[in-house]
């Protein structure tokens, strides 16, 4: 995320333009891709898909068919975040606010959060799911509830309120409790911090950047030897050094610099784990790997996909892809060394919710969006690819400039 909460939307386009014909390193683009993926706790092969500024795709059969919801049709101007939920839902981050959708066409408020707020992230806890929020130069996180049968307000304020939550991860402890870990930035010094707390409600820091210059996200957490094993994202506000992959053992009370890139700059890099496997994709179409839980890393750029954001349930373990050559928006680790597709996005059908609201503006996304299109299946092939023409070498920049114009642009919050 870029330092106001909302992913930045600047591009290459002077590099698209500096030739009839690109590369797949180049032609790629979270600009167009998949930020967020989420798979139901409910149904393993239900899963819903942040489009990145254009909407949310939806998918009930593990990605052999795809239906896509503009977001006319959502009735928000930028969704940030989501989170799959039962019963075929969703609940959204919003501009709005958080809003719950299903298989039917209406956009739900969900209650709790103070008037005119931004969610602006998500994340899955042992019973609900917690949201950072943004309104008015200040920030906070609330813990929701997904059963309200009883009347109660969805959503309650935590102890955290005023400092801007930049990320979030939750670790289950078991027996229904979990533990939730935040980095804030002050909005005042712009001093950051890591905190953590052991019943969802109060928290307390754990490690700080008291300098104002770094921008700190949690890319992992999960258990770890000597605590949670913890992965930040260190981001620094000016160009005086390189982002940095930092690692935890124990929860965040040290950290050490394990990995540093400096073509990273915004958007955070993807990262996937299972097991003592870890992938960290960056947004220029490399990929790293790590098989000692993140404490060394090595590329494997020419034979794992770009992973853009990745969710897992039981013992399947999904990624969306950020690389034109990886040959699928969406693939699956079958834990055995190999990735395949779980189908694209170029055959995605409006849905009846959108009929009306989004084209041409589907038209857009499905050729920029999704890759420019190809043939799509859901067996692999022997080179582990699973939709698009991964065989083809160029792509033509009129498409994604294509993309890029009818693209809205996302507010910006006033935040650090």
């Amino acid at each position: 995320m870029s330092r106001s909460g909302v992913r930045r939307t600047g591009g290459r386009a002077a590099i698209l333009l500096a030739a009839l014909w690109v590369s797949p390193a180049l032609a790629h683009g979270n600009r167009f891709s998949i930020s967020t993926v989420s798979i139901a706790p409910d149904d393993p092969d239900a899963w819903w898909a942040n489009a990145n500024g254009w909407g949310v795709v939806r998918t009930d059969d593990a990605g052999a068919t795809w239906a896509w919801r503009c977001e006319e049709s959502i009735g928000t101007i930028s969704v940030f975040d989501l989170l799959a939920l039962d019963g075929g839902q969703a609940v959204l981050a919003t501009a709005d606010g958080l809003l719950r959708v299903g298989s039917g066409c209406g956009a739900d408020p969900v209650d709790g959060l103070p008037a005119g707020a931004q969610a602006t992230g998500l994340a899955r806890g042992t019973s609900g799911y917690y949201s950072s929020i943004y309104l008015d130069g200040s920030g906070g996180l609330y813990r929701c509830d997904t059963d309200v049968s009883d009347g109660a307000a969805p959503c309650v304020a935590t102890q955290l309120q005023g400092p801007y939550v930049k990320s979030l991860r939750v670790v289950s402890t078991g027996a229904g409790a979990d533990r939730v870990y935040v980095t804030t930035v002050d909005v005042d010094t712009l001093a950051a911090a890591l905190q953590v707390s052991d019943d969802g409600v109060t928290f307390r820091s754990v490690y700080s950047w008291p300098d104002g210059d770094v921008d700190p996200h949690l890319l992992y957490a999960g258990p770890g030897g000597n605590g949670d094993r913890l992965l930040v994202w260190r981001l620094p506000r000016s160009a005086a050094t390189a982002p940095t992959l930092l690692f935890s053992d124990d929860g965040g009370r040290t950290f050490a610099e394990v990995f540093s890139d400096g073509q990273y700059t915004d958007p955070l890099p993807g990262i996937a784990v299972s097991g003592e496997t870890v992938w960290l994709g960056s947004d220029v179409g490399r990929t790293w790997r790590s098989l000692d839980g993140g404490r060394h890393f090595f590329e494997v750029s020419d034979a794992e996909p770009a992973v853009r954001c990745s969710d897992r349930s039981g013992g399947r373990l999904i990624v969306c892809a950020d690389h034109f050559a990886d040959g699928f928006d969406v693939g699956v680790w079958d834990g055995a060394q190999r990735w395949s597709g779980a189908g694209c996005l170029d055959g995605a059908e409006v849905d009846a919710c959108g009929a009306d609201t989004c084209e041409p503006y589907h038209d857009a996304f499905m050729t920029a969006g999704a890759y420019g299109g190809g043939a799509c299946y859901a067996e692999p092939t022997d080179e582990g690819r699973g939709c698009g023409d991964a065989s083809g070498a160029v792509v033509a920049p009129w498409l994604l400039l294509l993309g890029r114009r009818r693209r809205r642009p996302t507010p910006r919050t006033r935040a650090p």
